[in-house]
């Protein structure tokens, strides 16, 4: 493991309807993947005596956020994943944030909010194993802002 580095034990998914944010969190999170920035490769390179191409970051993609939860379908105990299923099907637009825990202690997270629609709403349930939900966020090009290590939003 890296020096200084942590597991991603403690991470916290919530979304908004409305601003001011007051975040709706997610039940029984096991997995998240934060939205990842990657830039276009543009090419900038003229034509001279020096005979290597020279390139500039364009503008960003931005990666889905996917989420891992074990599923619970009942609503009086998780009633935030079967809201998620008719928000997907409203395409109603939400913002997402998650937060990866930045200290052992997990006083202080590390954030990303983002503003888009949930786009993936699936049920995994092997014969023999533990039955999960996997959803995907989609950015919709408005609303992305990483949050330097702090405390809670979504409690």
């Amino acid at each position: 493991m890296a020096l200084g580095g942590y597991l991603g034990n403690g991470i916290r998914v919530g979304y908004s309807l409305a601003s001011p944010l007051s975040y709706n969190k997610l039940e029984q999170v096991i997995d998240a993947t934060p939205p990842k920035l990657k830039a276009d490769v543009v090419d900038t390179s003229r034509h001279s005596a020096n005979r290597y191409k020279s390139n500039i970051p364009g503008m960003y993609d931005v990666s889905p956020v996917t989420i891992k939860m074990l599923r619970d379908a009942d609503p009086s105990t998780a009633p935030k994943q079967n809201a998620i299923r008719a928000l997907q099907d409203a395409s109603t637009t939400v913002y997402l944030r998650v937060e990866v825990p930045s200290n052992p202690a997990q006083t202080l997270f590390e954030a990303w909010e983002i503003s888009g629609r949930f786009s993936d709403w699936g049920v995994n349930a092997p014969l023999m194993g533990r039955v999960e939900l996997d959803v995907s966020f989609l950015f919709d090009g408005v609303d992305y802002i990483y949050f330097a290590p702090a405390s809670s939003v979504i409690g």
